[in-house]
């Protein structure tokens, strides 16, 4: 069985918002943006704020359509599950999972970066240790300024960490010891190297232009105040020859104008 959780209104307080699985992921956000502590939402006056409350309380940091985003997505999803709901069996429930940094975990050829051929020359010795799924941090063609994550080809591996032949015999090794294989991989942004993403930028329209956030702006500020999840502005300008483009691969970005402009972007992801 499941319950139903209450509807959600502008007289909705923060710390109700907080309990569903949901407005606990949008709180958090909202508090990354606004630079405060999640703890003040659940341990302080601050989670009997209501809602509705919050574009006058945040001088506009937070606007009336964001509330009104944020109701209609949680009534929208209103379901939580109950407490004597039982659980659903699933492998990766019980498994241990291990996870590999390759450059890393070992060198197989002397050039000092870990690589495929050196985790399976290590998968007997993962399997004495009791692991049954193996995480592999990206190893995926990129020019690293992201750990690997700012891809720019989904389909080869870094050439650092080996080939699809060695790809291959590793899946082969993981098979013949009854292990499983999880690769870590984000796609919801590329690497500003990815043939999609030099598209994008050089021609407006372009198939891929709407995979990214182009913004109008000019090189001394960014279109809005959106934060990173790491650090500084999600905005990066890009500029060459004169013209200028920016857009976002890993979150967003902003533009400077000009019809037809063909720019190519000169700094990484």
């Amino acid at each position: 069985m499941r319950r139903r959780a209450e509807e959600v209104s502008g007289r909705t307080r923060l710390r109700e918002v907080y309990r569903h699985p949901l407005g606990r992921d949008i709180v958090d956000s909202l508090a990354h943006q606004t630079g405060l502590s999640r703890r003040l939402v659940t341990s302080s006056p601050l989670g009997w704020v209501r809602i509705g409350a919050l574009p006058r309380l945040s001088r506009g940091a937070v606007d009336v359509a964001f509330v009104r985003t944020l109701v209609d997505l949680l009534n929208a999803h209103r379901d939580v599950p109950s407490e004597g709901l039982p659980l659903r069996e699933a492998w990766f429930k019980e498994a241990v999972f291990y996870q590999v940094y390759p450059r890393s975990f070992q060198d197989s050829d002397g050039d000092g970066i870990g690589d495929l051929r050196g985790i399976l020359h290590r998968l007997d010795h993962l399997k004495d240790l009791g692991v049954d799924a193996l995480w592999l941090s990206p190893i995926y063609d990129s020019p690293g300024d992201d750990n690997g994550y700012d891809i720019r080809d989904y389909r080869r591996v870094l050439a650092e960490f080996g080939t699809m032949a060695d790809f291959d015999a590793l899946v082969a090794g993981l098979r013949e010891r009854g292990m499983r294989l999880v690769m870590d991989l984000v796609v919801n942004h590329t690497s500003d190297e990815h043939e999609w993403f030099r598209e994008a930028l050089a021609d407006p329209d372009s198939p891929y232009r709407g995979y990214y956030f182009f913004r109008e702006g000019t090189a001394e500020a960014p279109p809005n105040n959106w934060r990173s999840f790491f650090s500084g502005s999600a905005w990066r300008w890009f500029r060459r020859s004169g013209c200028g483009r920016s857009t976002s691969s890993r979150g967003s970005r902003w533009t400077s104008t000009g019809p037809r402009l063909r720019c190519a972007p000169t700094s990484s992801t």
